[in-house]
């Protein structure tokens, strides 16, 4: 058996046949002459100058291609002060409806404080004449009081004195002075004539 290339054990039991098989290397692939095995480069792809078919030759390390395309949900920035880029349309229309809301504000702030002026200009005027009314009103009362103490009736006075006023002749003149002598009688009567003629 062993000339004729058979296995004495061959065939005797399935089951060995299928443990040397097990047991037998597998062949490995051979490599072409002057090729190495990928185990075997360990070294890094360094200095290599490709024939690049006529083209320029790279020398160097080999860089790896950077990506540029930014990852998924990183928006680029937009470019600052370029030209033509400003706010939106609606938010252009906001600020100018704002500055003229702003503007109308203070027109109608400025026309209010010229009201306001206008306002207490005329309530300062009228409390000086009701001022000036109460005292006249008030003098006009001690006057009318100290005639009636002394006896001095200033309605002749004023009809002695009224033609002076008109025409102030000598005879109207002479006529007002005998008036006040004859009743300039003490000094609270003379206080009463000189006031009246004040007044």
């Amino acid at each position: 058996l062993k000339q004729k290339g058979i296995n004495p054990m061959q065939n005797a039991d399935p089951r060995l046949n299928v443990s040397q098989q097990q047991q037998q290397p597998v062949p490995q692939p051979q490599q072409p002459a002057g090729v190495q095995p990928v185990s075997s480069q360990s070294q890094p792809v360094n200095n290599i100058v490709p024939a690049n078919n006529g083209l320029s030759q790279v020398v160097g390390n080999v860089l790896p291609i950077q990506n540029t395309v930014p990852p998924p949900g990183i928006m680029s920035q937009p470019p600052l002060g370029g030209q033509g880029v400003g706010p939106p349309a609606w938010l252009q229309n906001e600020l100018q409806n704002l500055q003229s809301q702003q503007a109308t504000l203070q027109e109608q702030v400025k026309q209010s404080g010229v009201n306001l002026g206008a306002q207490h200009a005329a309530l300062m005027a009228q409390q000086q004449g009701r001022v000036e009314e109460a005292v006249r009103q008030a003098q006009e009362n001690a006057l009318q009081a100290s005639a009636q103490s002394t006896g001095t009736d200033l309605v002749s006075f004023d009809a002695v004195l009224q033609p002076i006023i008109d025409s102030c002749t000598k005879d109207s003149i002479s006529a007002g002075k005998a008036w006040i002598l004859q009743h300039s009688l003490t000094a609270a009567s003379n206080q009463v004539i000189a006031e009246h003629l004040l007044k």
